[in-house]
């Protein structure tokens, strides 16, 4: 789109370094006090579409996923992605739409329930039937023979997706004392031809403690043959786990949102780093868009933005906030913030909400460079906004952190790629990044 605007203040324009990304000698977006006002209609962006409305319960939420799955918004899947869930897709169908995940945590060992009782509705073994089989089960109220829980009490049921069912691919049972590895994945329960997406591990070393017995059926083409089942005796049972990669990379409870991303950086050093790749969904809940060491870091962009705010700080000049590469974001917000920047019509500006800006369960969010943002236009293409352009507000631009001078600062439009010099005082929006 084109903004047409009567100049009404004089400035002049630094050209710099900046003409090699675009941002050439032209018309810069000014304080006018006159000029055509530029109406504006955007659509949310795919990312902005899927976040979660305040008021869906978890069901309702799960339910508009598997709709938002077959539309032209669908993210794209593939085995070995986290899911919606946090936890690894294991499976997929209709070209990665659907499919199944494992859940991000394990659940502690439980009793299965239902001693010598055969439950009809349990005996499904393909890929696709354990939601059917979990209901079947939880339907039976099943008691311990023990007296204490068992594996199907719907308090189990993990991290908020409370219709979430729980699903067993035990890959071998062996003689006992010898290692089980089980895989639990978790997906809606209504989707009974469209499983969703999630994974976790866990090896379990088990002492028999009592007596059971395993009838092997057609399972024996998955590996389950006839030989000694795992069964009861008077011994002591004894476990032992190894936490998958998943598990250790869940936040400790009594992290700070500052340790938790210092926790995460070093992590991404270890061998269970996540190797992303640019489109995937980073641990912000946004887009990665740019990569380093192989995938383990990089930059992903926040999966909502900040409203048009001032930049501020209007005819003052901040050295450390002139550098546009790649990687100077950061540096630059935190100069920024040291300054105070105050508004020039007396409102917030943004270096105020970014400060605050909590996006995914981080904060430690900032305002990309100028290259920053111009690489989030030419890896992720358009991104709308909603909103209409007014005399001093352009939604559809959005500020970067790297000024020219006293008076403008680079920005860019996010849905057509066009560049300008935009005065602090005009109201733009924000796109976040953080690094991982």
């Amino acid at each position: 789109m084109s903004v047409k605007i009567l100049a009404t203040l004089l400035m002049t324009v630094w050209v710099t370094t900046a003409s090699a990304y675009g941002w050439e000698d032209g018309d810069p977006l000014t304080l006018s006090g006159d000029g055509d006002e530029a109406k504006v209609e955007y659509e949310l962006s795919c990312d902005e579409k899927r976040v979660r409305d305040p008021s869906m319960t978890d069901e309702e939420y799960s339910d508009f996923l598997l709709e938002f799955q077959d539309s032209e918004c669908a993210h794209v899947f593939k085995v070995g992605d986290i899911g919606f869930g946090g936890g690894r897709v294991f499976y997929i169908t209709d070209g990665g739409r659907h499919g199944l995940e494992t859940a991000p945590t394990d659940i502690k060992p439980r009793e299965w329930g239902c001693y010598d009782q055969s439950l009809e509705g349990a005996k499904d073994l393909k890929i696709g039937s354990g939601s059917d089989n979990t209901e079947a089960i939880i339907d039976e109220s099943c008691k311990s023979y023990f007296g204490g829980s068992v594996i199907f009490c719907k308090s189990l049921m993990a991290m908020g997706w409370k219709n979430l069912n729980i699903e067993f691919y035990p890959n071998k049972f062996r003689q006992q004392n010898e290692d089980i590895l089980f895989q639990y994945s978790y997906y809606d329960s209504l989707a009974k031809n469209k499983p969703k997406i999630k994974d976790k591990q866990m090896r379990i070393k088990i002492l028999a403690s009592f007596l059971m017995t395993v009838w092997v059926t057609t399972a024996s083409a998955y590996g389950w043959e006839d030989g000694d089942p795992l069964i009861s005796s008077g011994d002591e049972a004894a476990v032992e786990y190894k936490p998958t990669c998943d598990v250790q990379r869940q936040r400790a409870p009594s992290m700070t949102d500052e340790e938790y991303s210092d926790f995460l950086l070093e992590f991404q050093d270890s061998e269970c780093a996540h190797v992303f790749k640019v489109g995937d969904i980073g641990f912000g809940g946004g887009r990665v868009f740019y990569t380093t060491d192989e995938g383990r870091h990089g930059l992903e962009t926040a999966p909502t933005d900040i409203k048009p705010l001032e930049w501020g700080c209007y005819d003052q000049s901040l050295e450390g906030a002139k550098d546009l590469k790649i990687g100077s974001g950061s540096d630059n917000t935190e100069a920024i913030i040291d300054e105070s920047c105050k508004s020039y019509f007396g409102g917030s500006v943004i270096f105020d909400d970014i400060e605050d800006y909590n996006g995914g369960g981080f904060r430690d969010w900032y305002v990309p460079s100028a290259y920053e943002l111009y690489k989030i236009y030419e890896v992720q293409g358009s991104h709308k906004v909603v909103g209409d352009s007014t005399q001093f507000s352009y939604p559809q631009y959005f500020w970067s952190s790297s000024e020219i001078n006293s008076r403008y600062i680079y920005a860019q439009n996010l849905d057509t790629g066009s560049k300008v010099y935009a005065e602090r005082g005009l109201t733009l929006s924000t796109l976040p990044i953080r690094s991982f």
